[in-house]
């Protein structure tokens, strides 16, 4: 970080940060700051996965007040992460916390396929179209693809 060598996402200063389900909310909140304070804009990967996070939105809004963008997967927002995921990403939701829709897919076949028709059609249903169409494409065209 401090050598500006950072992998960052088309040559910006976005760069996707991941972290271990059991990490604390310290540790990510310290980690996250180092990236903000060198001048990167951390996107935190699949937030719903991290268990600080998930037993506690305040550390989600936590985060994002500090600078971070959110992702979530699309297949959580249908329900592929269990019955819990599903809600707490809706809470999410709800509250316009996510910046960006993911897919998390690994390859094209077998459980991590980029199903992201079903989860487009869920957030349609549910929320503002405005803030869908930026979670699902506008954020990343405006922020990082431009």
């Amino acid at each position: 970080l401090k050598n500006k060598k950072a992998l960052t996402i088309a040559d910006t200063k976005y760069i996707l940060v991941e972290f271990l389900p059991g990490d604390s909310a310290k540790k990510i909140y310290t980690a996250l700051r180092e990236c903000i304070m060198e001048g990167y804009i951390p996107i935190v990967a699949h937030v719903e996965r991290y268990e600080c996070m998930a037993s506690n939105i305040e550390n989600v809004r936590t985060i994002r007040n500090m600078g971070a963008d959110i992702q979530i997967n699309a297949s959580s927002v249908t329900g592929g992460g269990g019955k819990n995921v599903k809600k707490f990403v809706h809470s999410l939701l709800k509250e316009q916390l996510v910046d960006y829709i993911g897919t998390d897919a690994h390859r094209c076949e077998g459980s991590r396929v980029p199903n992201i028709r079903e989860c487009s059609n869920i957030l349609y249903r549910k929320y503002d179209e405005k803030y869908v169409d930026s979670i699902l494409y506008g954020n990343a065209m405006e922020r990082i693809i431009q």
